[in-house]
């Protein structure tokens, strides 16, 4: 009988991401409520993290079930190929008599189970990244489990020094804004996920303006700083952060994850550290900039680019030279417009116009009436719209499939 599989048990993981080997790591994810070994049990569908995209375990026990899925153990199988290659030798788990064969998931319900867990982690980084432009005094819009980063939490990361009071999210004279979000792992790990505010001042524009076409530090760039104060220190900064939080983080997983502007500076933050992110209609990453915090390259795969279809912002860099605008960087997902206009959009086209100058008050209410679509297409709260109505469809085909 092989021994029971629980959290922090390994894999092994033979696939590539392009020249890329996945790398097989750790059990993530288990069942909470049973304890082996002072850990909790792992089941088919949980999750194993690898270098390249999450695996999933797909085989178990057909005769010991745990929170309604067959117990996974040493030598089952994973979406990926590989095997689970650690587990508690003083508990075993039993196969069934024969002629029962053991449990195995259908290739269509382990692709239904990676994308549902890829749903839901980017629904909760979705949130956090809304969360970065609330009050940061308080928990609004801050996902159940996670808690704004205290001053200790920072300084454990080393983006802040009590004595000198330096904070590197957020830099003197500076509209540049980043928030961290903090919870307790089931694996007893603290997870800390780094959210970049986007674009809602002059000098977000300009940074977004600069960095697409690739004149961070260029003639431009210094002409705007002499005259102005400000340049394209964002993305230096997210580096910045990118490193020395990863660098910190001491065995503890550290994410990104931002909107607009913001999700081009996790972005970065992911290039110059190699950490994980999730963007959301996300500013593009010039070549330049990857080139500068990635000397040696960037993996794409590290980066899950979530983008709505209408989004304003996407729509021009994908339909722009790619020297001048380029494209959000990351493995690319394009989600559905769920609501293409609304009654709120509409109205200041539809309300009742002056008949003596009927077509430029019907002209001037059109427009404010796509200004207003445009706006809310690349805002996070349609994002999260097609999040769920991506969820709700993928938990509908599972049970088409007779899925666990």
């Amino acid at each position: 009988m092989p021994p029971a599989a629980r959290i922090t048990d390994m894999h092994t993981c033979p696939l590539f991401s392009g020249p890329v080997p996945h790398v097989g790591g750790p059990v993530i994810t288990g069942e909470p409520t049973v304890i082996v070994v002072g850990v909790p049990q792992a089941r088919i569908t949980d999750k194993c993290i690898c270098a390249g995209p999450t695996d999933v375990i797909v085989k178990g026990s057909p005769t010991v079930i745990v929170g309604g899925k067959p117990a996974a153990r040493l030598g089952d199988m994973t979406a990926h190929g590989g095997v689970i290659v650690t587990g508690a030798p003083n508990v075993l788990i039993g196969e069934a008599a024969p002629p029962i064969a053991p449990f195995l998931i259908s290739p269509i319900c382990h692709l239904l189970a990676e994308s549902l867990a890829e749903n839901m982690q980017a629904q909760e980084m979705a949130q956090l990244a809304g969360a970065a432009y609330g009050n940061p005094d308080t928990e609004d819009g801050v996902p159940e489990g996670y808690r704004r980063a205290s001053p200790e939490d920072l300084e454990q990361l080393g983006l802040y020094d009590p004595i000198s009071g330096d904070n590197l999210t957020r830099p003197p004279d500076s509209d540049f804004r980043a928030d961290v979000f903090v919870r307790r792992g089931s694996d007893g790990l603290q997870e800390y996920v780094v959210a970049f505010k986007g674009s809602t001042t002059g000098e977000d524009w300009l940074n977004n303006f600069l960095q697409g076409p690739g004149l961070r530090g260029g003639r431009l760039d210094r002409y705007v700083r002499e005259k102005t104060g400000h340049g394209t220190d964002y993305y230096n900064e997210a580096a910045e952060i990118g490193r020395v939080a990863t660098a910190s983080a001491r065995g503890n997983r550290v994410r990104f994850t931002g909107h607009s502007l913001g999700g081009g500076l996790a972005s970065t933050a992911a290039a110059a550290s190699g950490a994980s992110a999730h963007t959301f209609n996300a500013a593009g990453l010039n070549r330049g900039t990857i080139e500068e915090f990635a000397p040696d390259g960037a993996n794409p795969a590290n980066v899950q680019a979530y983008y709505l279809e209408g989004d304003p912002l996407n729509r021009t860099q994908d339909a722009i030279w790619d020297g001048l605008h380029p494209e959000a960087f990351g493995n690319r997902h394009r989600m559905p417009t769920i609501n293409e206009w609304t009654e709120a959009d509409r109205q200041a086209g539809e309300e009742a116009v002056n008949p003596d100058n009927w077509i430029p008050d019907r002209l001037e209410r059109s427009y404010a009436a796509h200004k207003a679509q445009q706006k809310r297409l690349h805002g996070m709260d349609e994002m999260m719209h097609s999040l769920k109505s991506q969820e709700a469809d993928i938990l509908a085909a599972k049970a088409s499939n007779g899925c666990p």
